[in-house]
């Protein structure tokens, strides 16, 4: 096993069927002495295990995305729908405003402290549209905020999944690392004995493999 990156193995995947079926073609391998399932077993384990690491950094990712594009639909339509009610209290205001406005400039030819009892109410409704148009600042302010926090917790979350999943793929390769060597090693002491044995044909075989690796 060469020293690839652990996605180039993931992508090459398990070791384990291609020296069993080495084995299964050369059945003098038995004959040598050396444990190669072992390592080779433990080594595709850890493989499985990173593949299973980059899908939960995908399922982080994923999480985040869908958090991020509700968010973000949440957001248009609280701001769509504040928008609607801003534009009704402004409607009503004005109309308040028009027709008190109207009733003292027809009251102010006979009565004039009518008059101004509708110039009052002229200023009361722009009192309204203040307090209304405050209080609606505030809910859009609040919306914003609620997407703010709700994309932090998405995001904090997602972070600390991918950051373990990170630190277990690091481990994982630094024990395929090691597997590799001891793998390689046992191989080539296997090689030795075919050739000590006389047995080219072994050894050539066992060479090829490690070429493969």
């Amino acid at each position: 096993m060469a020293r690839e990156s652990l996605a180039d193995r993931i992508k090459t995947g398990p070791l384990t069927p291609q020296w069993k079926q080495l084995v299964s073609k050369n059945k003098d391998i038995a004959s040598l002495k050396g444990n190669v399932d072992g390592p080779l077993g433990d080594y595709d384990k850890d493989l499985k295990s990173a593949a299973d690491a980059d899908a939960d950094m995908r399922k982080a990712w994923g999480a985040l995305m869908s958090a991020f594009t509700a968010a973000v639909s949440k957001r248009d339509k609280d701001f769509s729908d504040h928008l609607k009610t801003l534009e009704k209290v402004k409607k009503d205001a004005g109309d308040q405003m028009n027709k008190a406005a109207a009733q003292g400039m027809k009251l102010a030819q006979t009565d004039i402290p009518a008059a101004m009892e509708a110039v009052s109410k002229v200023i009361d409704a722009s009192d309204n549209y203040t307090q209304l148009t405050n209080e609606l600042q505030k809910d859009m302010s609040d919306s914003r905020q609620e997407l703010v926090d709700t994309l932090e917790k998405a995001f904090n979350d997602a972070g600390k999944a991918i950051d373990a999943a990170q630190d277990q793929k690091k481990k994982l390769e630094d024990d395929c690392n090691k597997l590799d060597d001891a793998v390689r090693k046992t191989i080539t002491d296997m090689q030795k004995q075919a050739i000590k044995d006389k047995k080219d044909k072994l050894s050539d075989v066992l060479e090829g493999f490690l070429k493969s690796l």
